[in-house]
This record gives C-alpha cells, structure tokens and sequence, in this order.
C-alpha cells in the first residue's frame, strides 16, 4: 500500500495542488494508507506531509527524463507551457532531501502518522481483517475491516468540498478523526476529511 514512490510526484499535489489543503490530504492518506488490507509502505516526506517543491526555472532540475520531455515540449509550446508542464509529472520532487530541519513545523501530521501506526499494530483486525465495502458514491468512500474481534468503520470525504454526513449507527464510536476536534457525529463532512470508527457492541 503506497501512495509515493521515487519516480512520481507528491500524491498530495497530484490530489489537489492548492496549499491549504496538504494536511488534511496528508491525514486522509495516512487514514486509507493504514486501514486498507496489504503491507503499508511511507515513502521519505509521506509522514511530514510533503508536497511538490517549487522549482523556479528548469535549470534547478537535474532529471534527466525531465529535460529532455521539455525540450520536445518547447517544440509546440511556450517555455512557461513546458516548465508548467514538466513540474506535474517530474518525479524531480520525489528524489530531493528531506527537509528535516522543517520538521517541527510538520509536527502535527508526523504525530497523525505515529498514531495511525500505532492502531493498526494494536488491532490485528486492521491488518488482517476483511474489507468490507459499505459506500463509493461520489466524493465519499466508506469500508469496514472486520473479523471475530472487532468492527471498523472507515468513512472519507475524497473532496475539497464540506458534504453531509450520513448517521453513523449508535453501535460505532469514534476513535481518530483527522478534524481532531471533532467526534465524527457531526452532520457535515469537512473537506478531506476521515473518520476511523469501532463498534462497542460486545461480539458474541
């Protein structure tokens, strides 16, 4: 399970490029990435949440694929066309050095990460439990992993957008929220939002 890897760019910045919203997609991936069955895999930058760098000029690229898809670019387009261009699939921003003296300021998606780490080695269910699909109607993607040990609900909003929220059954309480704030009972979904739910009905 892998959402990065050294020959793509940033998932965050395919997803959605604008800013402000790079740490909810970060904690949204992170919630998909470690609640899904199979071997999670976090590529260097996935647990700061890094996004695509901001090269200014194609002189800054040293890719040699990417070079050289510009200047056939240059063929049919403007030199800003093709530097635009090359910057949506440069696997550039995948092979620079991590920022770790940026470190603090990523804090609070570092610590989602470790948390997300954290419930899937305390819950087996979570690893080798069965997917479950419940929901995958537009912008909204809910799933269950479950086994004779427990029930979990996964619920995601895979929009930029707020959507309504459909009534999450008493039986399901919230555990991780990557709105902290909020205990997934809310009527709206807020943009990027996901919810990990457990059900408290004692198993027979």
């Amino acid at each position: 399970l892998f959402f990065n890897n050294h020959d793509n760019p940033k998932m965050i910045s395919k997803v959605n490029p604008q800013e402000k919203f790079a740490p909810a997609l970060a904690k949204l991936l992170a919630v998909i990435q470690f609640t899904l069955k199979g071997t999670p895999f976090v590529f260097q930058g996935d647990e700061m949440g890094l996004t695509n760098h901001h090269f200014a000029s194609i002189e800054e690229i040293t890719d040699v694929e990417s070079k050289g898809a510009y200047q056939e670019y240059l063929k049919t387009m403007s030199e800003e066309a093709a530097f635009r261009k090359v910057l949506a699939g440069t696997r550039e921003h995948a092979r620079l050095m991590i920022p770790w003296e940026e470190l603090e300021q990523h804090k609070e998606i570092h610590s989602f990460y470790e948390r997300m780490i954290a419930l899937r080695k305390a819950y087996k269910t979570l690893i080798y439990g069965a997917f479950i699909p419940v929901s995958d109607k537009k912008n909204r993607w809910t799933y269950k992993r479950e086994d004779d040990e427990a029930v979990f609900l996964i619920d995601c909003n895979l929009s930029e957008y707020t959507i309504k929220r459909k009534p999450i059954s008493k039986e399901y309480q919230c555990i991780m929220n990557t709105y902290g704030d909020r205990d997934g009972n809310e009527k709206e979904m807020q943009p990027y939002e996901a919810v990990v739910y457990r059900s408290i009905v004692e198993e027979k």
